[in-house]
């Protein structure tokens, strides 16, 4: 097909879509001449999509066809069920009979509770769960048409992981009153199934066409246009993965939408995740309960969103720079109620090339709760008693409230609640070296906090035309660059991102409170890292086992130093990326700070301690790594480990994990000297070390732990080669930090 005709398809779904959006003014989204056309407008865009996907009309086209065909009818559903809901609401328990008199309108009455009564609502309810499942069938068939048709092979492995295509495929729909999963985790109980030939059933290849399916596929044996000359394979290829994970988005969406508004198995009344059950928790012989007819007690079963968040993940993983997965997973854990996870992911979906916008709002509603809420939270967190499990779990708990606490109060101010901003961090510092120290955290978690600031910092560096420290007398002046968005996203390259002006934010008041904003997130950063050196120390000055050969280096690897490990590479590359930031900020707030400033091992201030206390704590847990575990023992790091993989695309970190691509996607820019430096000593530390000869599978676990400690090495080995590293105070004289070679 030629370009005019694919103009002629978009100028047709335009106007089938506005005529769409009239129709579903006065007509039911599941009336005949809706769903008529609704078909036909899929239609269209599916053969933009599968016949001319390099016309420029085709654009956009699986986002539009997402909107238009499926999320435009399931917002429809949704408002019917709202509307309905606040109609029985309204009605409340119907009128006893009443012996007096009828009037004349006592007839209607009747007839309109029928009309807006449970019966009602159940209908509804079946049809929209019926649309649902209609929609994943068709959106699984859509990425198995997409990636058989263009051949994908790094969507094959996610597909297949998913129980979603494999060479001979079934995919099966879970049961639309599945109680065993909700719906939500993995392939179910199938309803029906779709039947998906070979992939390499094509046209051609002497082999049977798939009959034309009710979808509105165009036919298998349509020719797709060919690809304009100045489109290489590469971009080819991360446009149609972008496509699949978008495709994957919605099917997590879809299944979001299913969970969400399944009642059966004593699920609570969706909107109503607070009540009971609606239907029995469990279903007996006799259903009016025990001897007695008291009958079951209404025990509300908790959602699952299984499905939907390995979906989500997926996506993530295909296209790590796009946040809207990212922001779905955020979604997920605001309905769990989980307020830190809500925050990390959302800053998770703003921190990449092309980040969320609607993260921003979902930001600032997630710290207006957590400021709402921690406020009271904070004052009444008294020593509870109990079981030590159950201490320990309450602990956790509150070390995640408070931490969003934090991020509330430095957006909305202390003065406002009467809280001091240092007091809370300092505490959140101490509860997090606490927990990790007695094993309370897992090793995610323990991650997780040193990202959520992270991305915090960089989000709040990355919106603001000020300059973020005053100028330092050993460093020069930051340049200025033009051509970032609002988002954070850029044009030129992640290297010596730290050394740029930033671009306005709307939500700053004064020059004095964005400095004052990045000065804390600053802080509370560096004080994070210094409890991972500190506890790293002390682990590292626990014995090996009796029985441990002197050769062997795996027991010398604590539990809890285990759990730190991901943990510290993460802050490990932080630095490496962000070197003359970190020296820069605090030789702007401590010029004059040296080794007599401290005082015992106490976690202080960073203005306090300044540059001093964080460079004794980094000298003092790499020196003692370097002797615990010597550089040349250690297998090198041959394969991306599961931090490098979870973080691929989070911009703080520029691209610093192994296997991320981040500068080499976004084009280079000339680095810094500081960073430039780290680059060109940390790549020649790797040399030959990151062929991906193995995979982390293959790779047992005690070698998996010294290949991050290698690591680690290795990156403080390019530190050390920093000027503005080797050049600050040591408590041990001399100069940088003596790694064994």
């Amino acid at each position: 097909m030629s370009s005019v005709t694919a103009a002629q398809i978009a100028r047709e779904a335009k106007g089938i879509h506005q005529g769409l959006k009239e129709l579903l003014k006065t007509h039911n989204p599941w009336d005949k001449e809706v769903e008529f056309n609704r078909k036909n407008l899929r239609r269209l865009y599916l053969r933009l999509l599968l016949v001319e996907p390099y016309a420029k009309e085709s654009k956009d086209a699986e986002t539009h066809l997402w909107m238009q065909t499926s999320y435009q009818f399931i917002s429809q559903y949704k408002q019917k069920l709202s509307n309905l809901d606040r109609v029985l609401q309204q009605q409340g328990r119907p009128p006893r009979r009443s012996r007096a008199p009828q009037d004349e309108n006592s007839d209607q009455q009747p007839q309109d509770q029928r009309k807006h009564g449970p019966v009602e609502h159940r209908k509804l309810m079946q049809r929209f769960r019926q649309f649902l499942a209609e929609e994943e069938k068709f959106w699984i068939c859509f990425v198995s048409r997409y990636h058989r048709q263009f051949n994908i092979p790094e969507a094959r492995p996610v597909l297949v992981e998913l129980g979603e295509i494999s060479s001979t495929v079934n995919i099966r729909i879970p049961e639309l009153g599945d109680t065993s999963d909700g719906g939500a985790a993995g392939p179910a109980v199938a309803n029906s199934e779709v039947n998906v030939e070979n992939e390499n059933n094509s046209a051609g290849n002497g082999t049977t066409r798939p009959p034309r399916d009710h979808f509105g596929f165009p036919p298998e044996d349509a020719i797709a246009s060919q690809p304009p000359h100045d489109i290489d394979d590469a971009e080819r290829r991360a446009a149609g993965l972008a496509i699949i994970a978008k495709a994957l988005v919605c099917l997590g969406d879809i299944a979001r939408y299913r969970e969400f508004h399944n009642e059966s198995g004593g699920r609570p009344k969706a909107g109503h995740e607070d009540g009971p059950g609606v239907g029995p928790a469990r279903r007996g012989r006799n259903r009016r309960g025990g001897p007695n007819g008291s009958g079951l007690v209404q025990v509300a079963r908790a959602r699952t969103y299984n499905r939907s968040i390995s979906l989500y993940e997926h996506a993530r993983t295909l296209v790590p720079s796009d946040g809207n997965a990212a922001h779905q997973l955020g979604i997920l854990a605001f309905y769990g109620g989980d307020i830190f996870h809500a925050l990390y992911w959302y800053w998770r979906a703003l921190c990449v090339k092309a980040p969320y916008e609607a993260a921003v709002g979902n930001v600032r509603k997630v710290l207006a709760r957590a400021a709402a809420e921690g406020s009271s939270k904070w004052s009444n967190q008294v020593t509870r008693t109990g079981g030590d499990e159950e201490v320990m779990v309450r602990k956790v708990e509150q070390m995640k409230e408070n931490i969003t606490f934090l991020h509330a109060l430095l957006r909305v101010g202390a003065q406002r609640l009467n809280v001091s901003s240092d007091v809370l961090a300092s505490h959140v510092a101490q509860s997090f070296k606490s927990l990790v120290s007695e094993r309370a955290l897992p090793t995610e978690m323990v991650t997780r906090v040193v990202v959520l600031t992270q991305g915090a910092l960089w989000k709040h560096r990355m919106v603001r035309d000020i300059p973020r420290v005053p100028p330092s007398p050993h460093f020069p002046k930051s340049r200025e660059h033009d051509g970032r968005s609002r988002s954070g996203s850029r044009s030129s390259g992640m290297d010596g991102i730290d050394e740029e002006m930033p671009s306005p934010n709307p939500d700053d008041t004064s020059v004095d409170t964005a400095s004052a904003i990045e000065s804390r997130l600053f802080k509370h950063l560096i004080s994070i890292h210094l409890v991972l050196f500190e506890v790293g120390a002390a682990q590292l000055a626990t014995p090996p086992p009796p029985d441990a050969s002197e050769n062997d280096l795996a027991p010398r690897i604590t539990a809890i130093f285990r759990r730190m490990l991901p943990a510290l590479r993460v802050a490990s590359k932080w630095m490496v990326g962000n070197a003359s930031y970190i020296v820069k900020v605090l030789s702007a707030t401590s010029p004059e700070a040296g080794v007599n400033d401290t005082k015992g091992g106490e976690i202080e201030d960073p203005e306090h301690g300044g540059i001093t206390l964080f460079f004794i704590r980094f000298t003092e847990f790499y020196t003692a790594l370097g002797k615990v575990f010597p550089f040349e023992k250690l297998p090198r790091l041959e394969a991306p480990l599961d931090e490098d993989v979870d973080l691929r695309g989070f911009l703080p970190l520029k691209g610093k994990m192994v296997g991320d691509d981040i500068k080499d996607r976004r084009g280079q820019a000339t680095p810094s000297s500081a960073e430039g430096a780290t680059k060109r000593n940390g790549d020649k530390a790797r040399s030959g070390a990151y062929a991906p000869t193995k995979t982390a599978e293959k790779v047992h676990p005690n070698e998996e732990q010294l290949m991050r400690i290698w690591d680690l090495l290795a990156d403080a080995k390019a530190l050390v080669k920093v000027k503005v590293f080797s050049g600050l105070p040591c408590p041990y004289g001399g100069r940088g930090i003596p790694v064994r070679r």
